[in-house]
């Protein structure tokens, strides 16, 4: 889904636990026989729905903020503004530029881009 707010764009992808380069991601704290502490991050699209509630819920693990440009655990992103472009680019890169095909399919409008450049020219001009 592409938003605008005031002259802020964003890119939410819930699939994906995807928010302009942020995510939410389950982590596990787990101490080993001898009393080290590791931490386990666990992939959001790789878990049920059922499984990350069971595991929330039974306070087996808490929910961190992910800087997936960083790679790494923030306290809690700060989304400002930025280019759709450069968001739409970002987002692809998440995906492994696995996405072809740009379409905007809504009632009584579909539309096909042949770049995320044209999508999001589309979107800035509306």
């Amino acid at each position: 889904m592409i938003a605008e707010s005031g002259n802020s764009w964003y890119v939410i992808d819930p699939a994906g636990n995807w928010l302009n380069g942020y995510g939410i991601r389950p982590k596990i704290d787990v101490v080993d026989t001898e009393g080290k502490e590791w931490w386990i991050w666990l992939e959001p699209l790789n878990i049920e729905l059922s499984e990350k509630h069971w595991l929330l819920t039974n306070k087996l693990a808490i929910v961190v903020w992910w800087d997936y440009r960083n790679n790494d655990e923030i306290a809690q992103p700060a989304l400002t503004e930025a280019d759709l472009n450069l968001l739409l680019s970002e987002w692809l890169e998440y995906w492994n530029n696995w996405y072809t095909e740009y379409r905007i399919i809504d009632i009584g409008l579909f539309k096909e881009f042949n770049n995320i450049t044209e999508l999001a020219k589309y979107f800035t001009q509306t």
